[in-house]
């Protein structure tokens, strides 16, 4: 009886080692055939280490088909910080077709912190309404608004300003340039004139985003 249930688990053990290495050779192969090869070892490995083994190995070939360069180490790596791997190299493999620049580091750093990389580089461009509110040097109080269209800077989205932060350095930027102008006429009547000087007052900071057009909808003496 002891032998027949020794002999069972030895069975067991036979076949799943079997099925493993099955898989890990079906990978193997895929990987190699791809262009982009992986060690029948390292992708064993993978399943005691609690990483898909597939999704590291799909995942580097789209990365390869779309001529980024990336070990299946790195891949494996950022699965076992938690990271969300085919999610990143979707957002890589977008970002080089839009013509974005940004790095495996940064993708990850951004993913591992709880952005949505691939939200950013889907959708680069945000435009916002900012109102406009504030007395000039003559005593005119100048009331109206304006389009601000933002653009990600890939690489910055983790430790950079956030877009409504930026929103607020341009909206400070506005009434600073209002303010200091003596004759509100020179804004009314020249709005690229005053969008040049709101360029020139934004302070210099650490921003995810860019302004990359600022355009004047409405401006005029309020009461």
């Amino acid at each position: 009886m002891t032998l027949t249930i020794v002999y069972g688990i030895l069975g067991l053990g036979i076949v799943g080692i079997a099925v493993l290495i099955a898989f890990a050779l079906n990978l193997w192969l895929l990987a190699f055939l791809s262009g982009c090869p992986v060690g029948m070892l390292h992708l064993i490995g993978m399943r005691f280490r609690k990483v898909d083994p597939k999704v590291i190995v799909l995942s580097r070939i789209r990365l390869h088909k779309a001529g980024i360069k990336r070990s299946a180490g790195d891949l494996e790596v950022h699965s076992l910080a938690g990271g969300r791997v085919g999610h990143v190299v979707q957002a890589l493999v977008v970002a080089k077709r839009n013509g974005q620049q940004m790095s495996w580091e940064s993708a990850c750093a951004v993913d591992l912190a709880g952005r949505d990389i691939l939200q950013a580089v889907q959708r680069p461009l945000r435009a916002w309404e900012v109102d406009i509110d504030s007395v000039a040097g003559d005593g005119v109080r100048l009331v109206g608004q304006a389009r601000v269209t933002l653009e990600v800077i890939l690489d910055r989205l983790v430790g950079g300003l956030p877009e409504e932060g930026v929103i607020e350095l341009i909206r400070q930027a506005i009434a600073y340039v209002i303010e200091r102008e003596v004759d509100h006429a020179n804004l009314t009547s020249d709005w690229d004139r005053f969008v040049d000087s709101v360029y020139d007052a934004i302070p210099p900071r650490p921003c995810a985003f860019k302004a990359v057009s600022i355009e004047i909808e409405s401006l005029r003496a309020g009461t």
